[in-house]
């Protein structure tokens, strides 16, 4: 489907030209790692499924200086031939060998790396930058002295890219999930927060999963599948509401990521943002 003309109006968030509120942590995934990159929409920014990665493999969390994030997006070129070049940069405190590491292993490894947003907030998402055929690479420069002990990581892309960043609301793969679901429940207590539920295989049978508790209007939580035998599934049903109806089976590292929507004054509908 071809892009529909809009018009660009004056935003609808107040002060909507202030710092967005990043996340104090960004990803970086190495391109090797990658099994599936997610997909865009029609509109080719917003991704419509998770960030699927080898089984055993893990974003890379790098704790980032929040007032000095700073996402570049250019585009140049010439006539028929203009391109992305996207970024980002944010200084590291401090000069501990686990850094050090990271920059001597990181060098020249193609990636890309994710920006979170709003945290705390209603709407929770986050920023792809790179891809798998112009991914970033980092650079950094360094700084121990008298003024202060700090790295500057910049990841960046060293060719041009068709696309600016993703706009990704689906799961980014964590070594640690926030719960583990225990075996034969058929309700998710969500009060863990937001991030990756693991669910286990069935005892004797495929439990159905038809209910979300401790759920509030910033609740984004994604079902980790476990495989085996009795593998949980989710059918759609009046509070949960899948994409065209499909029920989801917990297979092996299957993923669904569900957002919550407040439907009554005390109830909440679960509705899919992704699956892989």
């Amino acid at each position: 489907m071809a892009y529909i003309s809009k018009n660009l109006n004056r935003p609808s968030k107040n002060s909507a030209g202030t710092r967005e509120k990043f996340n104090t942590y960004v990803s970086f995934v190495p391109l090797d790692v990658i099994k599936k990159d997610p997909e865009t929409d029609d509109n080719g920014v917003k991704t419509v499924e998770d960030l699927v990665l080898n089984a055993g493999e893990y974003a890379e969390k790098i704790y980032a200086s929040p007032s000095s994030i700073k996402i570049t997006k250019t585009s140049d070129g010439d006539e028929d031939a203009i391109g992305w070049t996207t970024g980002v940069e944010f200084s590291h405190p401090g000069d501990e060998l686990e850094k050090n590491e990271f920059e001597q292993n990181r060098t020249n490894v193609p990636g890309i790396i994710i920006v979170g947003f709003n945290q705390c907030g209603p709407n929770p998402f986050a920023k792809i930058i790179g891809d798998c055929s112009a991914p970033v690479y980092l650079k950094v420069e360094g700084q121990n002295d008298n003024e202060g002990t700090k790295s500057l990581f910049k990841f960046e892309q060293t060719v041009k890219s068709t696309s600016v960043p993703r706009f990704h609301y689906g799961n980014i793969p964590f070594e640690t999930p926030v719960d583990t679901v225990a075996a034969d429940a058929t309700t998710i207590d969500a009060s863990a927060g937001n991030g990756e539920y693991q669910l286990q295989d069935g005892s004797a049978s495929a439990a159905t999963i038809d209910a979300f508790t401790n759920v509030t209007e910033s609740t984004v939580i994604t079902l980790k599948g476990s495989g085996g035998t009795n593998p949980s599934v989710v059918n759609a049903a009046t509070n949960i509401l899948l994409k065209e109806g499909a029920s989801w089976t917990a297979n092996l590292n299957a993923t669904l990521t569900l957002k919550a929507f407040k439907s009554g004054a005390a109830s909440y509908t679960m509705i899919e943002v992704s699956r892989s």
